[in-house]
């Protein structure tokens, strides 16, 4: 009898593999869409923001338990002639290594690393087996990671307790414009017309979404906190794209390294760091909010669902499907946001036509610029290609590039 996916695989008249991808894809977009709602009611419940990015993302420190786990499984089984998992579907496409049970590149297209939950950098199969990457590297890109990694998810939680689950998706997705323009300063990334235009394309519906939420509001106190939620989320946007261009300057475009190793790492130094600066907070008389116990294990049941989770099944879309469409069906969660916040929390603005109206076309125009970006590759110019490729006979007998 054949399976589920099987049986929904022909019916679409997919494969399999791409079936299975793109359940991910949706899978890790309703996670996303609903950890933000989550996060809302837990602090409106008395957590702090900073308690709650706290312990969330300190659950990361799992990843290292299961990591070494996997290298002591792949010790006993003789690691099969180079080191690869012990994962039928992707053993034949991963490459082997000498250290790690496990190898992604922590690297995606440029412009690629958009997504409205600033989380992940993107993971994709490196198909070579370039230079390899030493624990130490991966801490030492951690350390400096941790931090910023720890900001971008204070602010996006902080962003929601004065804006709308639909603003704050809307805006988060414009980290692909921070990742490319970062990208360009400091990776000598090429700037191209279209990118330009599908910036000018996300700023303009950014503009349109933060004005809908100053006109919905009812008085001048209330749309200053929604100016001050929309500033937030576009400054995890920010610190998003930093984090991503940091990994990439530290661990390089073509070099491996193992993503358990690198976010156990980062999940443990944030939770000692902010384990010492919580205890300096409390002994300074500053309030963490209210903890209660199903608060508290509301915000770990969030952290392995939309943290942990979500990033294994994020990581396992792209070996699926590839970074680039894997990253463009993330564009799901801007009509998922939006149904679920007008069914379930009455935004404001919602209530009035021009609101309404400002916030449709401001999604619209940022999800064209989205999927613009993300989709329709840039081809490189000719003067960028190497001697080689320029002066090689054009004939078919010449390879493929």
């Amino acid at each position: 009898m054949a399976s589920p996916h099987a049986w929904i695989a022909a019916r679409l008249g997919l494969s399999l593999r791409a079936t299975t991808g793109l359940f991910f894809v949706v899978c890790v977009a309703s996670i996303w869409v609903a950890a933000s709602f989550v996060v809302q009611d837990i602090q409106a419940a008395g957590a702090k923001p900073a308690v709650l990015t706290y312990i969330a993302n300190s659950l990361f420190a799992l990843y290292l338990p299961l990591y070494y786990f996997k290298a002591w499984l792949s010790g006993r089984a003789g690691r099969l002639a180079a080191g690869l998992p012990h994962d039928e579907e992707e053993r034949g496409r991963l490459v082997a290594t000498r250290a790690a049970p496990e190898r992604v590149l922590l690297d995606g297209p440029p412009g690629l690393e958009g997504g409205a939950q600033q989380r992940h950098a993107l993971l994709v199969v490196e198909e070579a087996a370039p230079a390899q990457i030493t624990a130490w590297q991966t801490f030492n890109a951690s350390v400096v990671v941790a931090p910023v990694w720890y900001l971008a998810q204070f602010t996006f939680n902080a962003s929601l307790l004065s804006t709308s689950v639909t603003s704050n998706t809307l805006i988060s997705s414009t980290s692909v414009l921070f990742t490319y323009l970062l990208s360009v300063a400091l990776l000598s990334e090429r700037y191209t017309l279209r990118k330009l235009g599908c910036i000018a394309l996300l700023i303009l519906g950014t503009a349109g979404v933060a004005l809908a939420d100053e006109l919905a509001s009812p008085d001048a106190a209330a749309a200053r906190g929604s100016l001050l939620g929309d500033a937030l989320c576009l400054l995890s946007a920010l610190l998003y794209g930093t984090y991503t261009v940091a990994i990439r300057r530290m661990l390089g475009e073509d070099e491996t390294t193992s993503v358990l190793l690198f976010f156990g790492y980062m999940g443990s130094i944030i939770f000692v760091c902010g384990a010492a600066l919580g205890l300096v907070a409390l002994l300074a008389g500053a309030g963490l909010g209210t903890l209660t116990w199903p608060v508290f294990w509301a915000i770990v049941a969030k952290g392995l669902l939309d943290n942990v989770l979500s990033d294994y099944l994020w990581a396992r879309a792209i070996l699926l499907i590839g970074p680039t469409l894997a990253t463009a069906g993330l564009s799901l969660q801007i009509p998922l946001a939006v149904t679920a916040d007008a069914l379930f929390r009455s935004p404001a603005w919602l209530r009035a036509f021009w609101p309404l109206l400002l916030t449709a076309a401001g999604g619209l125009t940022i999800l064209v610029g989205f999927l613009a970006m993300t989709l329709v590759p840039a081809r490189p110019p000719a003067q960028e290609l190497p001697v080689a490729e320029m002066t090689r006979d054009p004939s078919p007998k010449a390879p493929a590039r």
